[in-house]
């Protein structure tokens, strides 16, 4: 990523150009403490701009579906695989494939009650090991609260017209089943545009 297209998702997140200092451009979003973005022309940032991306609390992703890296590591018979970002979820298997397939079952199964128990759930930032995409429906969740932000879940729901019960359901990935058409809605009240990809 360069430092211009950071900038364009520091934008999209809500974030402003507060000041220029030199080749730095600050950005600043309220109850978040700045992030500066250094200007390099037209060169690759790497992973210091998802250091800089996660600073700002905007989760990282792995093409376009949010993925956190396990590691994975033969102890004996068994091959253990765990996540640097989510130290709470580790699993294991008796081969590597079925250690990945683990690994999938304990990240979308931890998320699952992280985000029906209210928890924060951390950025993605490692980057080294093996890619594990989070379930759709878990990630709409995930997403849904992000874009929520300060607001209350009764506040979204009357601006969408749906009862709190009904909006409530959304951001629990266990109940949640919008239609193509709720997506739509939702994303029409945040000023941002539904793209469905298979």
């Amino acid at each position: 990523m360069t430092a211009r297209e950071i900038m364009k998702i520091l934008r999209n997140n809500g974030w402003e150009l507060a000041r220029i200092n030199s080749s730095h451009h600050i950005f600043s979003k309220p109850g978040r403490r700045p992030v500066s973005v250094p200007l390099h022309g037209n060169k690759d940032l790497g992973d210091f701009g998802k250091m800089i991306l996660n600073q700002a609390g905007v989760k990282t992703k792995y093409g376009d579906i949010m993925t956190y890296f396990c590691t994975i590591e033969k102890k004996g018979n068994t091959y253990i695989a765990q996540f640097p970002d989510m130290l709470n979820i580790v699993t294991c298997g008796f081969t590597h494939e079925e250690a990945l397939a683990m690994a999938k079952d304990a990240l979308d199964g931890c998320l699952e009650v992280d985000i029906s128990h209210g928890n924060s759930i951390p950025a993605p930032i490692f980057t080294d090991g093996y890619p594990i995409p989070v379930a759709n429906h878990i990630a709409l969740s995930l997403r849904l609260r992000e874009l929520r932000g300060d607001q209350s879940q009764t506040d979204i729901a009357r601006r969408l017209g749906l009862s709190y019960q009904s909006y409530q359901r959304l951001e629990n990935p266990r109940k949640a089943n919008p239609t193509i058409k709720t997506l739509e809605r939702i994303a029409r009240i945040y000023g941002r545009e539904l793209i469905v990809s298979m």
